[in-house]
């Protein structure tokens, strides 16, 4: 399956507090897992910038990586950017077992 990356904003009024992310975070998985089964999810990382998240998972194809999209901008995620790994700027020439330091700017995003 191919991998997808995916940057999200999390709605600045959607959680007051760490536990309040951490309950958002648990109803996103348990979401996901429910209305996209087939989609195994492999990390997640907090970014600062104009993202929160970047996260990483696979799916069968960019029907499904746009409903997990879709699914979590109805729990209060917005601002989504997601594509293919082989696509992304910054993952060319990684390997298939590590991740490149990710240096998070526009510039980057859009490989310029």
């Amino acid at each position: 399956m191919p991998i997808f990356i995916m940057l999200t904003r999390l709605n600045p009024d959607a959680v007051r507090s760490p536990r309040g992310l951490e309950q958002l975070e648990r109803e996103a998985m348990k979401r996901v897992r429910e209305e996209c089964p087939d989609v195994e999810w492999l990390s997640s990382y907090a970014v600062l910038g104009p993202c929160d998240y970047l996260d990483i998972f696979k799916a069968k194809d960019i029907e499904t990586a746009a409903r997990v999209s879709t699914l979590l901008r109805t729990l209060s995620y917005e601002g989504f950017w997601v594509t293919r790994r082989d696509q992304a700027a910054w993952f060319t020439g990684a390997s298939r077992t590590s991740m490149p330091s990710l240096n998070l700017t526009p510039a980057t995003i859009l490989g310029k």
